[in-house]
C-alpha cells in the first residue's frame, strides 16, 4: 500500500493498523522525520526512503500474528 497523510501521526497509526507487521516503509525528504516516524512503526523491519535493500541472511520476522523471529525491541 502506498499512501500520503495529513500528519506523522496518522501514518504511525495506518502503519500499525495491521495483522502482521512485516515490514514497512516511509519516504520523504525530511530525514530527521524520516527516523521519528520510523522509530514509532511496529514492523520487524522499516525502511526509510527504500523498499527491501537488505542482505538475506539478516534474521527477519513481524511484530504481530506472524512474528516468525526475534522481536526487534529485544535487540535495542
Amino acid at each position: 500500500m502506498v499512501a500520503s497523510f495529513a500528519n506523522e501521526s496518522e501514518a504511525v497509526d495506518a502503519a500499525n493498523n495491521t495483522t502482521y507487521g512485516l515490514g514497512s516503509a516511509v519516504f520523504t525528504n525530511d530525514l530527521k522525520r524520516a527516523h521519528r516516524v520510523a522509530a514509532e512503526i511496529e514492523a520487524g523491519m522499516v525502511w526509510i526512503n527504500s523498499t527491501q535493500d537488505c542482505d538475506p541472511r539478516i534474521p527477519f520476522g513481524g511484530m504481530f500474528e506472524l512474528n516468525v523471529c526475534t522481536r526487534r525491541d529485544r535487540h535495542r
